[in-house]
């Protein structure tokens, strides 16, 4: 399994990530997983287009997870020779008007490219890969998306309130993908906005095997990680990068 991280940010994340991108590819499928503003340049500078995913995921209708997408389209019909190709767009059940108001923001000559499907708990199977979106805890109805191949299990919580054992219960996956908006101190924040604090996502450790990953990061928790030590098991991306397991 390869991890692209496009874009790591959230809202009122640092000016030097771009809102959260993540591309999940398995030997039988590629899956785009939100897609945030600035991450569609992301994409160029690593040599990707739209084109290199056969799903494109939207968690929830918050702007700063699909409103790259406009972009993202605009830079794939430049710079694919090919075009657009026939691209899937998908979403828990729940998220029927999201797709929908997605599809009539982008531009008009490329609208006939996306495709609405969803994806539930019970999953969908693409050679041994097995995806599966599960509904999370915000203010507007929210999917994180697990991809299970032959080896690993990927978890993305996508924005989730901090009640982390509701959300793992069951899930113990090799990597979890989990954001972490807001800083220790801002708990009651938290609770109302439907994030997860830095603290509260730490705790996940015990709920993975292999390697806990922090994106969405607010900026006040980018300060705050400059006074302490990360555990070996966690890691936090800038964009750009890649990982391979």
């Amino acid at each position: 399994m390869r991890i692209v991280f496009f874009g790591t940010g959230g809202a009122g994340s640092s000016p030097y990530r771009a809102r959260v991108c993540i591309g999940i590819e398995t030997n039988d499928v590629s899956i785009l997983v939100d897609v945030g503003e600035g991450c569609g340049s992301r994409m160029i500078e690593l040599n990707y287009t739209l084109n290199d995913f056969d799903l494109i995921f939207i968690s929830h209708e918050h702007l700063n997870h699909w409103a790259g997408l406009f972009d993202a389209l605009v830079y794939t019909s430049i710079y694919d020779r090919a075009g657009v190709k026939r691209l899937k767009l998908v979403s828990g059940p729940k998220n029927t008007d999201l797709l929908n108001k997605v599809l009539s923001y982008m531009p008009k000559n490329l609208r006939d490219s996306l495709e609405i499907a969803y994806v539930t708990e019970n999953g969908v199977r693409y050679g041994d890969t097995v995806i599966r979106a599960i509904e999370v805890q915000h203010t507007v109805p929210t999917y994180g998306i697990e991809v299970r191949d032959s080896s690993i299990q990927l978890f993305y919580s996508a924005d989730t309130y901090p009640v982390i054992d509701r959300v793992y219960q069951g899930l113990k996956p090799n990597i979890i993908i989990h954001e972490a908006s807001l800083t220790p101190n801002q708990r009651d924040i938290a609770l109302t906005l439907g994030h997860t604090t830095l603290d509260d996502a730490l705790r996940l450790r015990e709920h993975v095997q292999d390697l806990l990953v922090i994106v969405h990061l607010g900026w006040e928790n980018e300060k705050y990680l400059k006074n302490i030590s990360m555990p070996k098991n966690v890691f936090i991306p800038s964009d750009k990068t890649l990982v391979s397991i």
